[in-house]
């Protein structure tokens, strides 16, 4: 069953998963260590949060098992498909929002080829 970010950050805390069972998730532990676990650490209302969406069904990741192992041992930025910081979209279905890619690339390139020109080198890709 899909659920939105609303609906899951709108349930209470004691509901969510990581209340449900005996262990504690990560984060949640991390934020409490240091002392920050009434601003951050579960998707509670009115909490800080920032969330991470990995394709499970790139060619990396299947066979699924075991999610927490499979983003640990296989998964990479590639796989991200959706970012979420403090609530707001910053990529979606794999792509970057807000960004104009095209005009980050070319001011890159540029700056590329000023540094190679000021040394007085020569930009030759494949050495």
């Amino acid at each position: 069953m899909r659920r939105s970010v609303k609906e899951v950050a709108g349930r209470r805390a004691d509901q969510s998963p990581a209340r449900r069972g005996t262990r504690r998730r990560p984060d949640e532990s991390g934020a409490q260590n240091a002392a920050l676990d009434r601003k951050i650490g579960t998707l509670t209302p009115g909490k800080e949060a920032d969330v991470v969406a990995i394709r499970a069904d790139d060619i990396n990741m299947i066979p699924l098992t075991n999610a927490i192992s499979s983003v640990v041992s296989y998964a990479h930025p590639g796989n991200v498909d959706t970012v979420l910081i403090a609530g707001e979209i910053r990529k979606w279905r794999g792509r970057l929002v807000g960004h104009d890619l095209a005009t980050i690339r070319a001011r890159v390139q540029q700056s590329r080829d000023d540094l190679f020109e000021r040394k007085g080198q020569k930009l030759n890709i494949l050495t």
